[in-house]
């Protein structure tokens, strides 16, 4: 029985160039030293006798075997694509050989002042640090496994922050079972800590934009995966299609009734707009036309801004409402309607959210597409619909950058996998 990982559906702008530079530097050079000849080269891996800093950067390129080297790179492939895709080839460099150097120092040190002999080798401190920090930037985005038992093969998927807690639990028991002393599972322990400063650093000082699916945005939603720990419910999903339970709560006819409403909504909302207006309606745009006065429409806008200064999201979205159905939204300029988008967005209102964004797309200006590329990773990861986040992405216009072309792509590929 056999359970691989081998990719993810975070979305990733950049590609793993240096991912993929680092995998052949670890194979050439485990080549290159025999294949695990750690007699003849244990100069290079980190021995527990003394301190030197050049062992701190070559013992992570080091590997004591076959099955060593090829479990590492797989797990490096798979959290390195998600780390060096939010931040870039030459970011996550400078990153990679940051982590490294101090999960080396601090392993060289651990040895140093505690066992005083032997060593340790492999990129694994450095693996679990990278997957730390994509638990703190994309927790909620789906690593893919192959379950292989015989000739039975099938897709799977688990959460990030689910992998990533799972293996540092089986960690911290083994270190526990051991003492705490210097082993395999403490020193993955110490990639973890060596991992965390940086993740939450490149967060908060705005270096890495998860727009608004990071860790710290999206803890209330963590309690949701409670239940995925259940090890019978595990074991089913293993014999079911990977997104089965999804397909089967939002079928083909329920796609079609919800855009159906949403239609009619926008129908009631502006009804002079369609077809010929009967009394009623007349007299409903009349009324409107009576409240829509330049001295409401001032009232309106700010009391939102003030509602939004304030944080007080529950206000702003019922003005924002009022706004909708007296003045119009056309009169709110895009400026507030960031600022409320920003605010529902940071007090994880996602779905409440759509609606400032429909009218950031609507009014064809240069956030139009960024609203798009908002929207659709709402339907996609939040609502789970990758029918509609397609449609939506389909309404960008170009020209597009490259970095917004990217995105869009990323986004489409994992509209495809969930499907």
């Amino acid at each position: 029985m056999l359970l691989m990982p081998y990719g993810t559906d975070a979305p990733t702008p950049y590609l793993p160039i240096t991912t993929g530079i680092v995998m052949v530097l670890n194979v050439a050079l485990f080549l290159a030293t025999g294949m695990g000849d750690t007699l003849h080269y244990d100069w290079l891996i980190i021995q527990f006798h003394w301190i030197h800093p050049l062992q701190w950067i070559s013992g992570v390129f080091m590997h004591a075997s076959w099955l060593h080297l090829v479990g590492n790179m797989i797990f490096l492939w798979c959290f390195g694509q998600v780390v060096e895709g939010k931040i870039g080839w030459r970011r996550f460099a400078i990153l990679y050989f940051q982590l490294a150097f101090f999960d080396g120092m601090i392993t060289q040190l651990a040895g140093y002042f505690t066992v005083s002999a032997g060593g340790a080798l492999g990129a694994s401190g450095v693996i679990f640090a990278l997957m730390v920090i994509a638990i703190i930037w994309a927790p909620m985005n789906d690593m893919h496994f192959l379950f292989i038992y015989y000739v039975f093969v099938r897709e799977i998927d688990f959460k990030i922050v689910q992998v990533g807690l799972f293996y540092i639990a089986c960690d911290f028991l083994g270190a526990y079972f051991n003492h705490f002393s210097v082993s395999t599972p403490v020193l993955h322990l110490l990639g973890v800590i060596v991992g965390i400063p940086f993740g939450v650093y490149m967060l908060r000082s705005g270096k890495v934009d998860c727009e608004g699916w990071d860790l710290f945005s999206r803890y209330g939603t963590i309690g949701q995966l409670r239940w995925s720990f259940n090890p019978l419910l595990i074991v089913g999903s293993l014999f079911r299609t990977r997104h089965a339970l999804a397909d089967a709560e939002m079928t083909l006819q329920n796609r079609k009734a919800y855009q159906d409403d949403s239609a009619l909504r926008q129908i009631r909302a502006n009804p002079h707009l369609y077809s010929h207006p009967t009394p009623s309606v007349r007299a409903a745009v009349a009324r409107n036309a009576t409240a829509s006065t330049p001295h409401n429409a001032a009232i309106l806008i700010r009391s939102l801004s003030e509602a939004i200064a304030n944080e007080q999201e529950s206000a702003a979205w019922s003005i924002f409402q009022k706004a909708g159905g007296t003045i119009g939204w056309h009169i709110l300029h895009e400026e507030l309607l960031v600022r409320l988008i920003g605010l529902l967005t940071k007090r994880r209102l996602f779905d409440e959210s759509i609606q400032p964004l429909q009218q950031l797309v609507r009014r064809d200006s240069a956030r139009s597409n960024a609203a798009c590329l908002q929207i659709a990773k709402i339907q996609l990861f939040h609502q789970g619909d990758p029918v509609v986040a397609t449609a939506t992405l389909n309404q960008m216009t170009g020209p597009l950058s490259s970095k917004t072309e990217a995105k869009r792509k990323s986004i489409l590929n994992a509209c495809q996998i969930r499907r």
